[in-house]
């Protein structure tokens, strides 16, 4: 990776990407490089860390975006609190 970024992040946001990046990493794996399907611009990025990925069969691919913020919002609904996607500043949930 050539350029890093700082993002702040609550105690508890970081637990959960802390998790995250553990469990793609447990046996001294690394997280896969995946491109991913970009709709609005009709292309697929570079490749890239995803944190949210899956395995079908022996492949990895990306969880799509939609993907993503619908399980945001399952766990919003669950858990009866609010979800700020900083991408767009969308406010889900409640």
């Amino acid at each position: 990776m050539t350029g890093k970024q700082i993002v702040s992040m609550s105690a508890d946001l970081f637990g959960v990407i802390a998790s995250i990046i553990r469990r793609h990493t447990r046996d001294g794996r690394t997280i896969p490089l995946l491109p991913r399907y970009v709709p609005h611009e009709r292309r697929s990025s570079a490749p890239m860390p995803f944190l949210f990925q899956r395995r079908i069969g022996t492949n990895h691919e990306s969880s799509p975006t939609l993907t993503v913020v619908n399980m945001l919002k399952k766990v919003s609904e669950f858990t009866n609190t609010d979800v700020l996607i900083p991408m767009n500043r969308r406010l889900i949930g409640r």
